[in-house]
């Protein structure tokens, strides 16, 4: 089904003026402009991400019985806000 929403979408494109898809995308372009090429709105996407995933992980290993008891120490001195 994917791929023929794909192929219908590429024939539909086909049939259009570019110009008008350009005009049209405008705003979108520019947003993905704006965060994407921003280092700072970057940076501050890519450290929320590594936190949600170090805040999974530990809560995930944490109390695992299998874990190494250095690391189950280490995560516990951890604090998180």
């Amino acid at each position: 089904k994917k791929i023929d929403k794909i192929v219908s979408l590429c024939k539909d494109l086909k049939t259009k003026d570019w110009n008008d898809i350009y005009r049209q995308t405008i705003a979108l372009r520019q947003h993905n402009y704006d965060t994407l090429f921003n280092k700072e709105k970057l940076s501050e996407q890519v450290n929320k991400t590594l936190i949600s995933f170090l805040e999974f992980a530990d809560s995930r290993c944490r109390n695992h019985r299998n874990f190494p008891k250095s690391y189950r120490t280490a995560l516990q001195k951890c604090s998180y806000p």
